[in-house]
């Protein structure tokens, strides 16, 4: 058989684990991280069989995807709202405000909880949002620390919280309430938390001490300062219980709109705050001189980039149709379930970097295999296992959203990153091989 025909025959996971491979390599040569993504994705689309014309066709449809475009909005958004919060005075009225709620240890417990807050809101790319809250605590530290510690407390809820379609989904999909599906999954995050703090905070306690008579005095603008968090919160919670467009079919538009226009408000709010600054000193300004300045620098091109780089990679690896194949072979090849009910998340996650994404093409082929005959799978272990497992590969991946712009925030090498989040994320999985065990011996 010549070389072509053999290639062209391999295992969908073998083919996604060579691009896969290819796309680390890529990297690691300092190549651009949307130019892997894209070479990688349109591989997918050919390895799978769907010819040139048909590629480029998937290509063109990436590139008019709804979702695209909205999650570019709300980057932009986010980006804006951020910077407003996190300018120097501002970002000292929220600290200041954390740091003495926390005591003497409150920068150690701000540099947690800030980021575990805002990843209470479902909004894609959030790491960003919080990224610049870390780097004010934690101004002196390495680059990659500040990324795992801003990356990991940021991800502490999505096993759990109703408002993640990802966990909406898994409930749906293993037919739990949801009662039920949180009190199993709830047992990630305290885990988690405990993790991240003994092996990410707590050997830097004495640097991140604060001594609380050196902090300024506040200037009484903490409202203003939390009022576009605020009203982004309400509106991804509250928006979604009223008539509107958000009720409709799970679309992108119903997903992403109410946290668009709660940052959309929020940017209203930015914009009266500062021109009012500005109004101060010139009487006659009609625009702040600093509104607009946080999408138009050379990092903010990057995140732009990379969120394409990943949304387009993305839509070629659901048109190549692999992932669903490669679940398909490793059924038929007859894979131990346990194994099967491990690899197949994992895989999934570190592909696709989206809950939903591990959810939806994994989770039903989990769901077979633990409903086929002598499996040994009970269903509350089966779900701990698989859910645990593919929420390790999505932290790990290297197309996951909030890890790429955190990193690109604070400018930090992937090794250096991936050094420090291996031993969490390896607690993780055995923490999720203990649940399997526990349930499964309680025969739930």
């Amino acid at each position: 058989m010549p070389v072509f025909d053999y290639l062209f025959h391999l295992p969908a996971i073998l083919k996604i684990a060579l691009v896969f491979s290819g796309l680390l390599l890529a990297l690691r040569l300092r190549v651009t991280l949307e130019l892997a993504l894209l070479a990688g994705g349109v591989l997918l689309d050919l390895w799978a069989g769907r010819g040139v014309l048909q590629t480029i066709r998937d290509l063109g449809g990436g590139f008019l995807d709804t979702e695209l475009w909205m999650l570019l909005l709300m980057t932009l958004l986010i980006l804006e709202v951020a910077r407003f919060m996190t300018a120097r005075e501002n970002a000292d009225e929220l600290l200041n405000l954390t740091v003495r709620l926390g005591g003497s240890h409150g920068r150690m417990v701000s540099i947690m909880a800030l980021p575990a807050v805002i990843g209470l809101v479902p909004m894609p790319a959030g790491a960003r949002f919080s990224a610049p809250f870390v780097e004010q605590m934690a101004a002196q530290r390495d680059p990659a620390w500040k990324t795992v510690v801003n990356y990991w407390f940021r991800h502490l809820w999505e096993y759990w919280w109703p408002l993640y379609p990802g966990v909406m989904l898994a409930a749906t999909l293993f037919q739990l309430n949801v009662s039920r599906f949180t009190a199993v999954q709830f047992l990630y995050t305290p885990w988690a938390v405990l993790v991240g703090y003994l092996l990410l905070v707590r050997p830097h306690r004495r640097e991140l001490q604060v001594d609380l008579s050196a902090l300024p005095p506040s200037q009484g603008r903490q409202a203003i300062v939390l009022a576009p968090l605020v009203t982004v919160l309400a509106a991804i919670f509250l928006l979604p219980l009223l008539p509107g467009p958000w009720r409709g079919p799970a679309t992108a538009a119903t997903k992403l709109l109410p946290a668009i226009l709660g940052l959309a408000v929020a940017m209203g709010i930015v914009f009266a705050d500062e021109l009012r600054a500005a109004r101060r000193t010139h009487a006659t300004c009609w625009w702040p001189s600093t509104f607009g300045t946080a999408t138009t620098n050379k990092r903010s091109l990057g995140v732009f980039l990379s969120l394409i780089g990943v949304m387009l990679f993305k839509h070629l690896l659901d048109c190549s149709g692999l992932l669903g194949g490669a679940a398909h072979q490793l059924n038929a090849a007859h894979v131990p379930a346990m194994l099967a009910v491990m690899l197949l998340p994992f895989v999934a996650g570190l592909v696709t970097g989206l809950a939903v994404g591990f959810i939806g093409t994994a989770f039903p082929f989990v769901i077979t295999l633990m409903h086929a005959p002598d499996s040994g799978l009970t269903p509350l272990a089966t779900l701990f296992l698989a859910y645990g497992c593919g929420y390790v590969g999505l932290l790990l991946s290297p197309v996951h959203l909030c890890l790429l712009l955190s990193r690109e925030y604070f400018q930090a090498p992937f090794r250096g990153v991936y050094r420090l989040l291996a031993l969490p994320t390896l607690l993780v999985l055995l923490f999720s091989l203990a649940g399997y065990a526990v349930f499964t011996w309680l025969g739930m």
